[in-house]
């Protein structure tokens, strides 16, 4: 397939996952309508809302292949230019990232080539464990923070997904930034 193609059929199948999730997000509005919302409904309703309307990484999503999504305040060593990696909590990457891994061919004690998208850029950067428990994102982790203006106390909200048209691990990152 020529490249053209292959982004062509990429906005075909974005435009048909997010008419999925909308379709999803309109089924969980009506069914709430006259409902007074407990707070992990809100929650999820305002995290649908991100996904949807705030999102436009959602497409790039293969439909069977994404994560939940993980929030994560940012800590000292994670905008730490000498740590140069993020940590991801180990919860997350064994419940939700180390399924998503092709067994024999991604090996997250290498490392694993990964895209990072954020709502205008993309980002090349590794993810990888280390000593079995230790989950990261390096190799152009202080690029991303510094060119994110990402700070200490930050909340960002991470996926791991495949790509829709490329079939590669991928993650996306938004922020809510104090």
């Amino acid at each position: 397939m020529e490249d053209e193609d292959v982004h062509n059929v990429a906005v075909v199948q974005a435009t048909q996952n997010r008419d999925t999730v909308s379709r999803e997000a309109a089924s969980t509005l009506i069914h709430c309508q006259r409902s007074e919302l407990d707070s992990e409904t809100s929650n999820r309703l305002k995290m649908l809302k991100r996904i949807i309307h705030d999102n436009p990484m959602m497409g790039l999503f293969d439909k069977n292949s994404y994560s939940s999504c993980l929030t994560k305040k940012l800590t000292k060593s994670d905008i730490d230019e000498s740590q140069g990696r993020l940590i991801i909590s180990i919860d997350f990457a064994k419940a939700q990232i180390l399924p998503l891994l092709k067994e024999g061919v991604e090996d997250s004690h290498a490392g694993i080539p990964v895209t990072i998208y954020t709502r205008l850029n993309e980002f090349k950067m590794i993810y990888k464990c280390w000593n079995n428990k230790t989950h990261v994102l390096t190799s152009g982790w202080n690029e991303f923070w510094k060119e994110c203006q990402l700070k200490v106390d930050d909340t960002i909200y991470l996926w791991v997904f495949r790509h829709v048209s490329t079939k590669k691990l991928c993650f996306a990152i938004t922020a809510d930034q104090d």
